[in-house]
């Protein structure tokens, strides 16, 4: 899957052409170049891991995002939202957002993974698909994604302070309410205001904090 930045305000062409990937994979790379990309980006699965295999799991992605470097790319970790930890990582597609204790344990989880990944050139916090509200909670939903985001990008800041941040927000609609079909444009529509709602959040984008948008938004 892949996906475009969008231009800087004084540039009239896109400059970055990611790839979304779920580990690095070096044997494709010249491939990759070839085919006109110079962005990697991937996706943080730690918790996809037993908590005894997640330090080892660090450092072969930390060493991957040195090789691509290397290599030419710039690279971008995707950092997932509200999902479950192992071994229910992959099974449900979310905890509950409302759930303070399961929320902190996230956040810290994610903490330890910019940490390890800190020489990436950015991170993406991403909205949803997976991630969301298993329940209908409207507005609030919105509201409680506002502020991860917020504690997110304080954990970016703090512990990758060199690296770059973006919001994408595709699939958002899912904080709303999860049993909103994504196969049905309605789900998209949604999106589509839910994304001009977070745009007018006052200090949550611009200098020092990029969004990313899903090519229906554009």
């Amino acid at each position: 899957m892949s996906a475009c930045l969008l231009p800087t305000a004084d540039s009239d062409r896109i400059e970055t052409i990611g790839l979304y990937a779920s580990a690095p994979s070096p044997r494709y790379y010249a491939f990759y170049k070839a085919s006109g990309y110079n962005v990697l980006q991937f996706v943080d699965e730690g918790l996809s891991q037993p908590p005894g295999q997640r330090d080892a799991y660090y450092a072969d992605l930390a060493e991957g995002i040195k090789l691509a470097k290397k290599q030419g790319f710039r690279v971008w970790v995707v950092l997932l939202s509200d999902v479950p930890d192992y071994p229910e990582f992959g099974k449900s597609w979310a905890f509950d957002p409302t759930d303070r204790q399961a929320m902190q344990k996230r956040l810290d989880g994610i903490s330890r993974a910019v940490k390890a990944l800190r020489d990436a050139d950015g991170f993406t916090f991403f909205a949803a698909d997976p991630g969301g509200s298993p329940r209908r909670l409207g507005i609030d939903g919105i509201r409680i994604f506002l502020d991860m985001t917020r504690r997110v990008r304080e954990i970016v800041e703090a512990d990758a302070p060199k690296a770059q941040f973006n919001v994408n927000i595709w699939a958002v609609t899912a904080w709303e309410d999860m049993s909103i079909s994504p196969f049905k444009s309605p789900f998209w529509v949604k999106e589509v205001s839910w994304g001009r709602f977070l745009m007018a959040e006052p200090g949550l984008f611009g200098r020092g904090c990029g969004v990313e948008f899903g090519p229906h938004n554009y």
